[in-house]
């Protein structure tokens, strides 16, 4: 005769996996929820040398995330089209715009490269609107083999754009020279999240030998670093009229941003 126990035993360690699942379901939904405005199809217009010698227009999209109010968002900058060429120069970018989740068609203008973490920054032009942004924190939460992350991402054009979600899994930790981590799976340019709704990453590609390779997750803290480069928008109306009434011999210069990567081990 079975033991009671090891009879409903079965029953027990299905109902605690479907607890432990439906909680991340739960996470998913409230991340999709806050965020999905956040994630934006950016569409380029790039300039590449044709087999012919003559040079020819290729329109490419990709998915970015906004990352502050203003209009910052980054991205994956293979993707964008403008991953180096054997001379180490990208092509030149003709136009760019932002699809945003209302259908509406924002100018941008890229102000940051990182070739070799694959990353680029594109500012939203025109109009003083605030827009739904995911905070970039100075650091995240670190992830570990066969946690779960959950990726926003957004449908291709003939599923009108519709904002998506899914549930992967970290398969590989890599920790030098840098940290990131391979994922189950993954949108180009767009965000993920840890099981309790912290933002952990965007998906860029593996720069191996100079060109783009697999899909990575690169943790929010490299993406900060670069992301400290940037000059702001505009300077402050109140600063400005501030610093003209200072004598000038107690004016300073204003350090030149490093345009550098930061090729610190990220695991510090």
């Amino acid at each position: 005769m079975k033991h009671p126990f090891l009879t409903a035993l079965p029953w027990l360690l299905g109902l605690s996996i479907s607890i432990v699942h439906a909680g991340i379901q739960d996470t998913a939904r409230e991340v999709q929820q806050a965020h999905q405005d956040a994630i934006v199809y950016l569409k380029a217009v790039v300039e590449v040398p044709g087999r012919d010698g003559n040079n020819r227009e290729v329109t490419v999209e990709t998915l970015g995330t906004i990352i502050a109010k203003d209009g910052l968002i980054v991205t994956s900058n293979s993707m964008l089209g403008q991953a180096p060429n054997k001379d180490g120069k990208s092509p030149e970018l003709q136009d760019l715009k932002a699809l945003m989740p209302d259908g509406a068609e924002l100018a941008a203008k890229l102000v940051l490269q990182d070739t070799e973490l694959d990353l680029a920054f594109v500012r939203l032009e025109g109009e003083d609107a605030v827009h739904t942004a995911i905070s970039l924190p100075e650091d995240g939460p670190r992830l570990e083999i066969f946690d779960q992350v959950i990726s926003l991402a957004r449908q291709e054009e003939d599923l009108q754009r519709l904002s998506s979600v899914v549930i992967a899994r970290i398969n590989a930790k890599i920790r030098r020279p840098r940290l990131f981590y391979v994922a189950s799976v993954g949108a180009f340019g767009a965000p993920a999240f840890d099981d309790k709704g912290n933002f952990v990453g965007i998906f860029v590609r593996k720069i191996h030998q100079g060109a783009p390779a697999s899909q990575i997750l690169l943790p929010t803290k490299s993406i900060h670093k670069i992301s400290q480069q940037l000059e702001p928008e505009k300077e402050e109306v109140d600063q400005e009229e501030g610093a003209a009434l200072q004598d000038e011999n107690t004016s300073e210069e204003e350090p030149i941003p490093n345009k550098e990567s930061d090729a610190e081990d990220d695991n510090a």
